[in-house]
């Protein structure tokens, strides 16, 4: 590779295997220090919760859970955003009871735009989520915003809340 990459090189050709092939902006992971905490909101007539790790090693890490009443869990979702390329990538997969796989393939999400308090992902396929939209909106406040691939809008605003209760 590193010869062929020599004679490209040469031939100034070298910016085809050089080039980002992130279609996402430029950004990097320890913009997203925003998103960390815990967060609940209402999703159905049950909650949502949410556990973001602080961002370290080019990546950042939600583990999610979905109560349809205090009694029962019947959703677990792992979301992990990483630095590829210039730009970053999210991943998201979901669980049932006992740790059950849903699609065996995690979704995986282009970076659209990134703010101060915000970042916002699509998946060009359109499998599950369409895209989403995570804002900080103030110290206590989160919003979760996504649109399905059947243009389905969910929108989850979110309060902070300690896990050490």
């Amino acid at each position: 590779m590193k010869s062929a990459f020599r004679f490209l090189s040469m031939l100034g050709l070298g910016i085809l295997l050089t080039s980002n092939t992130n279609a996402g902006p430029p950004a990097k992971i320890d913009q997203l220090g925003f998103l960390t905490g815990n967060w609940i909101g209402k999703f159905g007539t049950g909650d949502i919760e949410e556990n973001w790790l602080a961002p370290e090693g080019g990546s950042i890490i939600a583990m999610v859970r979905v109560r349809p009443n205090p009694e029962t869990t019947n959703l677990y979702e792992m979301v992990l955003i990483e630095e590829e390329g210039d730009s970053l990538v999210l991943n998201v997969k979901q669980f049932g009871s006992g740790m059950r796989l849903g699609d065996s393939a995690p979704q995986k999400m282009e970076l659209i735009e990134i703010t101060e308090n915000s970042v916002y992902f699509r998946d060009p396929e359109r499998r599950g989520f369409s895209t989403i939209r995570y804002t900080r909106v103030d110290q206590e406040s989160f919003r979760i915003e996504i649109v399905r691939a059947d243009d389905t809008v969910i929108d989850i605003p979110m309060k902070a809340r300690s896990i050490w209760r």
